[in-house]
């Protein structure tokens, strides 16, 4: 089900109004689309308020998470399969997630993590239109919108032989990238305290706003897990806080109090000198984080971005961006 509409979008930034703006035109169409980002951006609440604004809102919208589901279950997940068509299946068989989204749309998230020989059966889908349930010899026509999702970097998985060449270009009609949230600097009070309000209200507690101390925090935080990490931070500082109380520094996580902080001058129009020693900050401080995951990880990536709050596949891309070789921690 797609709970997510455009108006729930909370935004200022231009970059990602231009991105919304372009995933609204699109909605009207029936093109395939590919959603990248890291992880943590908002892929899946795009892509319901895309189902949500177009022609087939009224039909299902079924998302597929490769990450999720196990290797040897992916075709009967995909496909379904009939009565009897292996050692455990279902009485009366069961539906895949093609023929649930029949008439809707069907999100295929985390496309990079699908193994390469189901790569080949899925353009065989797309191209034709048609499934093959397992245990069942006539195919099945299938009409559903693809929005396929990704925080791995498909082309150079391409390059490096992991991902289909052909499928890539199936998927990529219009492709829609989200820019994480350390690029949304002006977005980040105002989705703090959306969702500020919208844990305060299911709590039934009274806080107020944040101390401007507690947001200017925020606000100078790289959030490497975007906008997934920034919502459990407040969710966190509106259980801590006592009531009637606003939200201050002592709520926040100690990943963030760790962090070298002084307090921007106020300026209304900072020089461009300025403004590049700021990125430049904001760089050097997401490598800080990154290498102390590491370090307090003996460089394992999978733990590293659990203790980040990002997905591997996200670390991996920071990790070559910022020129961190993990193998340094590794004993």
């Amino acid at each position: 089900m797609a709970k997510y509409h455009f108006e729930n979008l909370c935004m200022a930034d231009s970059a990602m109004q231009k991105v919304v703006g372009t995933a609204r035109s699109l909605a009207a169409t029936n093109y395939t689309i590919l959603i990248t980002g890291e992880s943590g951006t908002g892929k899946e609440l795009l892509a319901s308020s895309i189902h949500n604004a177009s022609a087939r809102a009224n039909c299902p919208f079924v998302a597929a998470n490769f990450a999720a589901i196990p290797e040897n279950l992916i075709e009967s997940e995909l496909f379904g399969y009939e009565e009897g068509a292996f050692t455990g299946a279902k009485r009366g068989g069961s539906m895949g997630k093609f023929q649930l989204a029949q008439g809707g749309t069907l999100l295929l998230d985390e496309i990079g993590d699908m193994p390469m020989p189901m790569q080949a059966k899925l353009l065989r889908v797309l191209q034709e239109g048609e499934i093959e349930k397992l245990g069942r010899q006539k195919n099945i026509p299938v009409d559903v919108r693809i929005i396929a999702a990704t925080n791995q970097p498909l082309e150079e998985m391409i390059r490096s032989g992991r991902f289909r060449e052909d499928l890539y270009y199936r998927l990529n009609v219009f492709p829609i990238t989200l820019p994480p949230l350390r690029e949304r600097r002006g977005d980040v009070a105002l989705l703090a305290r959306y969702f500020l309000r919208k844990f305060a209200l299911g709590q039934g507690k009274d806080v107020p706003d944040f101390t401007p101390p507690a947001l200017a925090r925020m606000e100078a935080y790289e959030w490497p897990g975007n906008v997934r990490e920034l919502e459990n931070v407040v969710e966190r500082m509106v259980n801590i806080v006592p009531d009637g109380q606003a939200a201050g520094e002592s709520c926040l996580p100690s990943v963030i109090l760790e962090r070298e902080f002084r307090s921007p001058p106020q300026q209304e129009e900072p020089e461009q000198e300025e403004m590049i020693l700021s990125s430049g900050l904001l760089l050097t401080r997401e490598a800080e984080s990154i290498e102390e995951a590491l370090r307090r990880t003996g460089g394992n990536m999978r733990a590293a971005a659990a203790l980040l709050g990002v997905s591997r596949g996200g670390l991996y891309l920071k990790t070559k961006r910022l020129g961190i070789d993990a193998g340094r921690w590794r004993k």
